[in-house]
């Protein structure tokens, strides 16, 4: 998937499908998915995507970031999406979700666990960045990639302080 699926899953609503004579929406919970899961796909082969809700982001604040090989013109190694809803200082919501560490956009409800009730800062983007990676199983060639997640989670959330 092409790095920007990850921000937009950190953002996505219920995606909409139309077909034949009906139209309905799908309740979209993204907890590991891309946009359009397989268990979310149309139930008839006459139904297509119509439209991906975006709801408002009033009282959110996101940062997307990514590390690469080479500066320019290469795909990212690990990228990740940080999106929190932050009122009085405290994280109310938080939505994390790495990019190039499964074949699909992966959310990161750890990490999240640990932002909410938090304020933003260093402690709490750490505990993210650690929380990001409990239970990776990196593949013979990709374990690299579990320290990226951490120091790129850790990053991203302390961008948003």
């Amino acid at each position: 998937f092409p790095d920007y699926f990850a921000d937009l899953e950190a953002r996505v609503s219920a995606p909409s499908l139309v077909g034949g004579r009906w139209f309905r929406s799908v309740v979209h919970e993204p907890y590991a998915s891309p946009v359009l899961h397989v268990s979310d796909r149309p139930d008839d082969p006459g139904e297509v995507l119509l439209e991906i809700r975006v709801p408002s982001t009033k009282g959110w604040r996101s940062a997307y970031l990514e590390a690469r090989e080479r500066a320019a013109f290469d795909w990212a190694l690990v990228s990740t999406a940080v999106a929190l809803k932050v009122e009085g200082g405290v994280v109310k919501d938080a939505r994390v979700v790495l990019g190039q560490v499964a074949t699909i956009p992966w959310r990161a409800a750890a990490a999240e666990k640990a932002l909410v009730g938090k304020p933003v800062g260093a402690a709490s983007a750490e505990a993210a960045g650690k929380a990001a990676v409990l239970g990776a199983e990196p593949m013979t060639d990709n374990g690299y990639k579990v320290d990226l997640v951490t120091t790129l989670v850790r990053r991203t959330v302390a961008s948003l302080a």
